[in-house]
């Protein structure tokens, strides 16, 4: 599979505080990476840099061949989506303007949407399911539509690879489903995705790659099923669990499950 984005030996520090170094990964095109690890450990930093948002202190990261410290910003907003974890509403924008600003990237710099970029907007809204709230005011939904909404955003800005931080920490089990969901439909599609999340469970969901991170290290990084074992669980949150193996209902070979183990 082509590479769409990768990372060279990268490095980052604020000051004298270094937040990770030595990070080396590669994500084809319609794949997904999971990263775990331990609130502290510089995974929203590494999503931060991979994004171009942050400057990696030393290393590279290249998007399609490039480095993407040669991008401009239109160009990197127009290739890379980034679905922070919390955003603060601040205006009562309808919740089809606020998907709507996925489009800016391909805006001129005074254009307002056109019919087509708003059309776009109403199919993103579609594949999260959240259409019927597109005149309701942003500030007037709950949280966990609110997530969903901002999900369709980032589709609407058509990008080839989307970061996701925590994609489903304020959702409930209903919309974590619809969530990963979109997630994988998204991969089918052929975009390239890196998702962030403390619950190993939804990382083994899909069979591509998972970092297991700590202390600003990957302690492990391969396939999913492979690198998230008892062993990686407990170096990297230093707690005991267990992983139970199950007939997949589809007849491909087993689901693995993670659980807490008290002895």
């Amino acid at each position: 599979m082509e590479t769409k984005i990768q990372l060279q030996n990268g490095a980052f520090s604020y000051g004298e505080h270094e937040v990770f170094s030595g990070l080396n990964l590669e994500i084809a095109q319609g794949e997904v990476l999971s990263i775990l690890g331990p609130n502290g450990c510089g995974k929203t930093t590494l999503l931060r840099c991979l994004s171009g948002a942050l400057k990696l202190k030393t290393g590279n990261i290249i998007l399609n061949g490039k480095d993407i410290t040669k991008f401009d910003v239109i160009e990197l907003a127009r290739n890379i989506g980034f679905l922070y974890q919390e955003h603060a509403a601040s205006f009562p924008f309808s919740v089809l303007e606020v998907v709507s600003m996925g489009r800016t990237p391909y805006l001129g710099r005074f254009a307002s949407p056109s019919a087509n970029d708003k059309e776009l907007a109403e199919v993103a809204l579609s594949k999260v399911g959240m259409l019927h709230l597109k005149d309701k005011p942003y500030t007037e939904i709950s949280g966990g539509e609110r997530q969903l909404i901002l999900i369709a955003r980032t589709l609407a800005q058509e990008p080839q690879v989307i970061l996701f931080d925590e994609p489903t920490s304020h959702l409930d089990f209903k919309n974590q489903a619809l969530c990963l969901k979109i997630i994988n439909k998204l991969a089918d599609q052929g975009i390239s995705m890196v998702m962030t999340t403390h619950n190993p469970n939804q990382a083994l969901l899909f069979p591509n790659m998972a970092a297991m991170m700590n202390n600003g290290k990957f302690v492990a990084i391969g396939k999913a099923d492979e690198v998230i074992t008892e062993d990686t669980l407990n170096e990297i949150y230093g707690i005991d669990v267990k992983i139970f193996s199950v007939p997949d209902p589809n007849g491909k070979g087993t689901l693995k499950m993670v659980s807490p183990w008290f002895k």
